[in-house]
């Protein structure tokens, strides 16, 4: 569940929930520990962060460059107070740090 809100707090807070697996596995292919999940696994971490009320979800629609898809948008809740600890997480910092590269 860790890495879903570096990935969420790395990308400004929100993602698609069709993108997120993407960007969680390139998160952790690149600090070189690439862990298999699959969707139910994905949809049950973010069923309990919801429960904690670290992130939200909203169903909509989702701009593609052929029609709009529908999707589910994750979004950090805001007033959760884990934003200063995400800035001294070892992980992001390597993240960010590669991404210099």
């Amino acid at each position: 569940m860790g890495d879903i809100i570096r990935v969420l707090n790395l990308l400004l807070g929100t993602l698609w929930l069709s993108e997120l697996s993407a960007e969680l596995s390139s998160f952790r292919i690149s600090l070189e520990r690439p862990t298999p999940f699959n969707g139910i696994e994905l949809e049950n971490a973010l069923k309990n962060l919801k429960e904690l009320k670290v992130v939200s979800t909203q169903k909509g629609l989702r701009a593609t460059f052929e029609s709009p898809k529908p999707d589910v948008l994750v979004g950090l809740v805001a007033s959760h107070p884990f934003f200063e600890i995400l800035e001294s997480d070892k992980d992001i910092k390597k993240y960010r740090t590669l991404s210099k590269l």
